[in-house]
């Protein structure tokens, strides 16, 4: 059970660090076993990380044309929120989900179309900073959206 987390861990780790990462010597050390406790276990190691890593290029190759199969559908918002809560699975819940989605309701609404341009590095300070926050939802009129910047507002401030 010990060597399956470690492949999950050691996935990470590919993926941050490149192929050469994964290596049975990084899977028994994330593992905490010695390596010939994997070699004995798996009768060809290096053919088992094999078809671990096509199985992985695989599921990555189904998640990109899946992505490629939504493009341009929905709007910005909502594909960028869903690539997010993706990616941020552990750490994402409702509160993230509607902050998340209203900060860039907000940003993009704030500038005429074709008149500027916002990015995701504007969020911190939309959240961050009270008079920019204020200048830009001052003008918002979706009562949905306005309800949540006034329930924004009532938080209170880290200490």
């Amino acid at each position: 059970m010990a060597i399956v987390g470690a492949l999950g861990r050691e996935e990470r780790s590919r993926c941050a660090n490149g192929p050469s990462a994964l290596t049975s010597r990084s899977v028994t050390a994330e593992a905490g076993v010695a390596k010939g406790v994997l070699h004995r276990h798996f009768a060809d190691f290096d053919g088992f990380l094999t078809e671990l890593v096509l199985d992985r290029v695989d599921h990555v190759g189904r998640q990109a044309t899946a992505l490629e199969a939504g493009a341009g559908t929905g709007s910005v918002v909502d594909n960028l929120t869903g690539i997010f809560r993706r990616i941020f699975s552990a750490n994402w819940g409702p509160r993230t989900d509607d902050i998340f989605r209203a900060a860039c309701l907000t940003l993009l609404g704030s500038v005429p179309p074709g008149s500027g341009l916002v990015t995701l590095a504007d969020i911190p300070a939309l959240l961050g900073d009270d008079a920019y926050r204020h200048r830009l939802t001052a003008g918002i009129r979706d009562p949905v959206l306005r309800g949540f910047w006034d329930w924004y507002e009532q938080l209170s401030v880290p200490t």
